[in-house]
């Protein structure tokens, strides 16, 4: 096998008709491969048993999506499509957020993978859902035809894989002292 930025190469050509999957920056940042993937997940991958090539990449800051696929299975992905959201600060710092990549498998099978960065503390509850509903209002990632009225990713896809730090505590009642919050 070549190396897997040839892998890459190959497959972006069969799944995105050529170019950059998904039109996102390529390469720049240090580090990185030439589709923008950090170079130690590359490198990880690329030592796992059978041959991996990176279906897509997408970053927002700090957030990093990579998706990945055995070469035979990455040849058979189509209709790729990305995009990310920003919810930070007045909506446009990219700290918070998410990140999508959608395609269809086999032409068959929609899937779609989101990684999302979202308002931290536990008083944030209502932040935390009113930016989730955001990003998922705003992503650009749905497989309907251009001009139809909603874009609606989680009723365009058969999976839908939401990952990330998303922030939400599960409440067991005992918080500790004000003492062992103060020093912790």
């Amino acid at each position: 096998m070549g190396s897997i930025c040839d892998a890459i190469s190959a497959s972006d050509e069969t799944a995105a008709g050529g170019g950059t999957a998904g039109g996102g920056k390529a390469g720049g940042a240090p580090g990185a491969d030439a589709n923008g993937a950090p170079a130690d997940a590359l490198s990880y991958v690329s030592r796992r048993p059978g041959n991996f090539a990176l279906v897509a990449s997408h970053s927002l800051w700090e957030m990093q999506l990579l998706v990945f696929a055995r070469e035979d299975v990455a040849r058979s992905v189509s209709q790729l499509k990305q995009s990310s959201v920003a919810t930070g600060l007045g909506g446009i710092i990219g700290n918070k957020g998410g990140v999508a990549c959608g395609m269809v498998l086999g032409g068959t099978t929609r899937l779609c993978f989101m990684t999302c960065h979202l308002a931290a503390r536990a008083t944030r509850l209502r932040t935390r859902a009113s930016n989730f509903a955001e990003v998922l209002r705003r992503l650009e990632v749905g497989l309907t035809a251009q001009g139809t009225p909603a874009n609606q990713p989680l009723h365009d896809y058969d999976h839908f894989f939401v990952m990330g730090d998303l922030n939400y505590r599960v409440d067991l009642g005992f918080h500790g002292s004000p003492t062992e919050f103060t020093t912790v």
